[in-house]
């Protein structure tokens, strides 16, 4: 379903530009949302959550919407997006298969664990990273 996922977020950036109806999109999300929740080894909930994303992300494309706990989000977005395969989903199936909680319960202590370890490598990594490749560019511009 990655791939899926991937193709539907392009859709809906092109139905933004106006590439594309807006309605066979919110159709299109709507039956990828039904569908992985019936795909046996994905949890009904995890199709009710992408359904979720995509209305909020079109709704933040087109209204812009500007919040903290939306810059928040953008901020450590990339740092999830590296994580969240090998920590996410371990901490996640470990409290549903050692702690025998329901697969929602699981899905939320690894959510906010992934997003606490991405605000942290945010912090400690990204943010050192980018000021380390300012320095360096400021440098080269000051050669040239």
């Amino acid at each position: 379903f990655f791939l899926i996922y991937c193709f539907m977020g392009a859709q809906i950036g092109a139905a933004q530009r106006g590439a594309t109806p807006v309605l066979p999109v919110i159709i299109s999300t709507c039956a990828l949302s039904v569908a992985s929740s019936i795909y046996g080894p994905v949890s009904w909930w995890l199709g009710l959550l992408s359904l979720g994303a995509a209305l909020l992300l079109y709704t933040a494309i087109r209204r812009e919407l500007k919040s903290r706990c939306f810059g928040f989000i953008g901020k450590v977005s990339y740092s999830w997006y590296l994580i969240h395969p090998v920590f996410g989903y371990s901490i996640g199936w470990s409290a549903v298969s050692y702690l025998h909680l329901p697969d929602q319960v699981g899905l939320t202590i690894g959510a906010g664990c992934m997003l606490a370890m991405s605000a942290a490598c945010y912090k400690f990594i990204e943010q050192p990273g980018m000021q380390l490749a300012n320095r360096l560019i400021g440098r080269t511009k000051n050669r040239a």
